[in-house]
């Protein structure tokens, strides 16, 4: 679906924060697509007020007809997956995993310090973020993140097409021999599915020569019950099902476990190996006296004077730029500029840091309380700073990585 042919849908809910999301001419959403937003001045003066030095957007995907029960009871909003990003980004790619009819809702939270950043992965792990209703559930403060709770709201429809087809049966199949989890998307299970090839490959050659190794082992070793037909068995890795009884030998142990005296115990293969080693080693060490013939000179000292000359170089230029370096941040921190600069010598590092942040944030967010160019949703239609190489890899990944419906 080309961006020239369709069309966007704008959410006026709040006004505070608009959502615009691409639509092909019947109305409906693929299941992976860009999200863009614009702020009005009125979400700026509100986040200055609350002193947010790093504002993420959290985007939340629901899915509107879900049903406890196959068949029964009512469709109810279920949270299907949960995505941030900077909201001075102004895009971020979203994805469904439910057909039919799905909603995005938002809300800013702050992430001033890396506790910050943190709680808030957790959180969009293991939080639920809105009830059946709409409203915010106490997840931020659960996970100790100031926020701004948003009523943008925005409901699209979710073709069945949209998503990636089923794989193969015998795919599955092997796939699900390594991973126990559900993949989300067309890529992730061609990516499992390569693994899994090369780990069956392994457990087919390496595996099995290991295990049969082990077992020739076993058997020197008086094993007793080996179980020679579970070597037809390459997806079984471990060696147990082989010998279940490892624990006792018929050179050592009655069937009973118990340690027997016998001539046995000296002569068995495993008893006999080592003398035999030791006796192959001394056997194989050449007889004779070597002599060796060198001539060891210290020559090209003139060679030697020219790295070390060059060493001494490199570690004076390094000393002068360290020593350029900190004498031009001496100078800077006692010599202030403007006004500006003494006040915040006066104040506290931490809160310079923060009103910093502060100023960079209100001047990128400045920037993006025009609606109609946030209508344009598209990577191109950005400006060249924010089309980053995350941005650029998850436009990539929307043509070619289909998510799976569930």
């Amino acid at each position: 679906m080309s961006d020239i042919e369709s069309t966007t849908e704008s959410a006026p809910a709040d006004s505070r924060l608009t959502l615009n999301i691409v639509q092909s001419e019947d109305g409906s959403v693929d299941a992976n697509v860009p999200v863009r937003w614009s702020v009005s001045d009125e979400l700026i003066d509100s986040l200055i007020d609350r002193w947010f030095v790093s504002p993420q957007l959290v985007i939340v995907v629901r899915t509107l007809e879900y049903q406890c029960f196959v068949g029964k009871g009512p469709k109810l909003p279920l949270q299907t997956a949960v995505f941030s990003a900077p909201l001075t980004s102004e895009l971020q790619y979203v994805y469904f995993n439910r057909p039919g009819w799905n909603e995005v809702r938002a809300v800013i939270v702050d992430t001033p310090n890396q506790e910050a950043k943190q709680n808030l992965r957790h959180a969009r792990k293991h939080a639920t973020w809105f009830r059946d209703k709409g409203e915010l559930t106490s997840a931020p403060s659960a996970y100790h993140l100031k926020y701004l709770e948003l009523k943008t709201v925005l409901k699209v429809f979710v073709p069945q097409e949209m998503f990636a087809k089923t794989p193969r049966p015998l795919s599955i199949k092997l796939v699900k021999r390594f991973y126990h989890t559900k993949e989300l998307e067309a890529c992730q299970f061609r990516r499992r599915l390569i693994l899994s090839v090369i780990w069956a490959f392994l457990l087919l050659s390496v595996g099995q020569i290991i295990k049969l190794t082990l077992t020739v082992v076993g058997l020197l070793a008086g094993i007793r019950d080996l179980q020679w037909p579970e070597l037809r068995h390459p997806w079984r890795g471990d060696i147990d099902g082989v010998m279940p009884n490892s624990e006792t030998s018929i050179w050592f142990n009655d069937r009973q476990g118990n340690f027997r005296a016998s001539p046995l115990n000296v002569i068995n293969p495993i008893v006999m190996f080592i003398p035999a080693t030791v006796v192959f080693f001394v056997l194989s060490f050449p007889i004779g006296n070597t002599r060796g013939h060198g001539n060891h000179h210290l020559s090209n000292l003139g060679w030697w004077y020219t790295v070390l000359y060059t060493d001494l170089s490199i570690i004076a230029l390094v000393v002068i730029f360290v020593l350029t370096s900190r004498l031009i941040h001496v100078i800077e921190k006692h010599q202030p500029k403007s006004t500006t600069d003494r006040v915040l010598r006066k104040l506290d590092p931490d809160e310079i840091d923060r009103r910093t942040r502060q100023a960079r944030i209100s001047a990128a967010l400045a920037k993006m309380n025009d609606a109609n160019r946030a209508a344009n949703v598209s990577l191109h239609a950005l400006p060249a700073d924010k089309q980053t190489i995350i941005l650029r890899y998850h436009h990539l990944k929307s043509k070619v990585c289909k998510p799976f419906a569930s």
